[in-house]
């Protein structure tokens, strides 16, 4: 799994995800590889549980920038 603890005995860890956008869902995914167990999403539409605009905006942002975000 790709996570481990910071130094110095903290209570942060670090953590390698995966992220992607699902057109059809038009949901952001995150996912930590090799957990097993993590993988969510996060929508920009109002009124879904996964509602979180400003998580959604950053994450959009950091695929726009890797040049994965679909075209317009």
């Amino acid at each position: 799994m790709t996570i481990e603890p910071a130094p110095g005995g903290s209570k942060t860890v670090y953590a390698r995800f995966g992220v992607w956008y699902d057109e059809g869902q038009r949901m952001i995914h995150m996912t930590v590889p090799g957990s097993g167990w993590f993988h969510t999403t996060v929508s920009n539409e109002p009124g879904s549980r996964r509602y979180h605009p400003n998580l959604f905006a950053k994450l959009r942002r950091l695929l726009e920038q890797e040049g994965r975000w679909p075209s317009e």
